[in-house]
């Protein structure tokens, strides 16, 4: 049997355009650093990628609301350390004013001292996030937890559920408690 010269010559250019075109699907997965460049490559593989990708996908999100949720907790008990020491504060003050040898002038000073850290406390208690929402709202957090009404009494209008934030698939986790437990 005869091979022809045309013959050989596709038979030739047929496999150097195989090759080429292997060697550009190599250069790809090399490029792109993966080995499945198109779904149509491995479909099975490309969907465990997918899946892969999703669930890491998830996991950062998780990781975002942990360290969300570790900065609200870190603010709340910052803001409840100034309340204490504010408490502190005007305890001191209030010992010092029931002292004998005080002239009026004296406890007039001490009782605005005192009213500055009542003023203190209450703007501590409506205390907001960086997202402008207030902590000790509970769910209600658009609008101010603690109002001072017309008589000088202080009412807390926020809701009586602690904020809770999702920190993984199985688990919510309380990142503020509301102003009426604490």
């Amino acid at each position: 049997m005869r091979i022809s010269t045309v013959t050989m010559f596709e038979q030739s250019t047929a496999s150097m355009n195989r090759q080429q075109s292997d060697l550009m699907n190599i250069s790809q997965q090399i490029a792109s650093g993966r080995r499945v460049v198109n779904p149509s490559d491995d479909p099975q593989a490309a969907s465990r990628a997918i899946g892969v990708d999703q669930a890491k996908a998830v996991t950062e999100q998780y990781s975002d609301a942990r360290v969300s949720a570790r900065n609200s907790l870190a603010q709340t008990e910052s803001i409840i350390n100034s309340v204490s020491d504010a408490i502190t504060s005007a305890k001191g003050l209030l010992i010092q004013a029931s002292s004998d040898t005080l002239t009026n002038e004296n406890r007039e000073s001490i009782a605005s001292e005192l009213k500055g850290v009542y003023e203190t406390m209450l703007g501590q208690a409506n205390s907001t996030d960086g997202n402008g929402r207030y902590l000790f709202g509970g769910y209600n957090d658009s609008e101010p937890p603690f109002v001072k009404d017309a008589a000088g009494s202080v009412q807390y209008k926020g809701d009586s559920n602690a904020r809770e934030q999702r920190v993984d698939a199985t688990r919510l986790m309380p990142v503020a408690d509301n102003g009426e437990t604490i």
